[in-house]
């Protein structure tokens, strides 16, 4: 009872020690760390495939398209990014959280 008797007693007081402990909190909020959130990159599937002495139309069509294809029809991948050089191709797709499961997706033949 003493404190509420001292805070209507005395209402700057009790103003201040709300502002000072509001402020108090902000600033411990701040300086918070965020372990219970860590940074996580999804799992990705690299594809290399190396075609020495072929020109890119050649890795175009021979390499790229037949390998985006199958890429593509397995479920969970919505995106694919693919790098072409004269003689080789590397496709890169983000598969979920799940690498195992997504693994096994990837070995399955279509």
């Amino acid at each position: 009872m003493k404190l509420a008797e001292t805070c209507v007693k005395y209402p700057v007081f009790t103003v201040m020690l709300i502002a000072f402990l509001v402020t108090l909190g902000a600033f411990s909020y701040r300086g918070l760390a965020v372990d219970l959130f860590p940074k996580a990159d999804p799992a990705t599937v690299n594809v290399e495939v190396r075609l020495p002495g072929a020109t890119p139309e050649e890795v175009v069509t021979g390499v790229v398209l037949p390998l985006e294809d199958a890429i593509s029809s397995v479920s969970g991948i919505d995106e694919i990014q693919v790098y072409s050089f004269e003689d080789h191709h590397q496709a890169r797709s983000p598969i979920g959280s799940y690498p195992d499961a997504a693994r096994e997706r990837v070995d399955e033949p279509p």
